[in-house]
């Protein structure tokens, strides 16, 4: 019988399978690195690194302004759809650099409309993750998050905001994944 081996082309395709790399954040957010999407059965992971440093701000010191570049619409950082991502069940932020310059506690909310502008408040916003604390290197803060709209099949907007009545600024530095968790809309089949 011989053993079987695989070449390294075909094994990276194999792999891939069920990956997409498509950003979709607003040409007013923060710098998106890149964002994959991946299937694992009926689950769908969906991963967005953002790098805060150099063009991004919090104009306003208030709890809940969005953060992105200076003075910018469309700050959102990834558009959800239930096709792509499915219903998202449970958000995490961890971070890979300490955000400096502005505020470091950072929030993730959802909201309805796709050009909401920095500095401003997030249009019906829902609550994924509320980090509680500003972000140090190596922490992650997740949690599932409330079935907001589950049943509705319009795109979700994510974005960044700002967690404490504090920080305004410029950042300086600051690396984050956030990480998703969704069930697929064709999960469970009509019967």
């Amino acid at each position: 019988m011989g053993s079987r081996r695989i070449g390294r082309k075909r094994l990276k395709s194999l792999s891939s399978r069920g990956v997409t790399d498509t950003v979709t954040a607003g040409v007013g957010a923060p710098s998106v690195t890149r964002q994959t999407t991946r299937r694992e059965g009926n689950k769908i992971i969906t991963e967005i690194s953002v790098d805060l440093g150099g063009n991004t701000t919090v104009t306003d010191a208030t709890d809940g302004d969005i953060i992105g570049q200076d003075g910018s619409s469309a700050c959102t950082v990834a558009t959800l759809s239930l096709a792509t991502h499915g219903y998202i069940t449970y958000a995490e932020i961890a971070c890979v650099e300490a955000p400096t310059g502005a505020s470091a506690d950072i929030d993730l909310h959802g909201g309805s409309a796709s050009d909401d502008t920095e500095g401003g408040a997030v249009t019906n916003a829902n609550v994924y993750v509320a980090a509680g604390g500003g972000h140090a290197k190596g922490s992650r803060v997740g949690a599932a998050v409330a079935l907001h709209d589950f049943d509705s099949d319009a795109d979700k907007f994510l974005y960044l905001v700002n967690g404490a009545g504090s920080g305004g600024g410029t950042y300086t530095a600051g690396k984050l994944l956030i990480t998703l968790e969704g069930i697929a809309s064709d999960a469970v089949p009509d019967a």
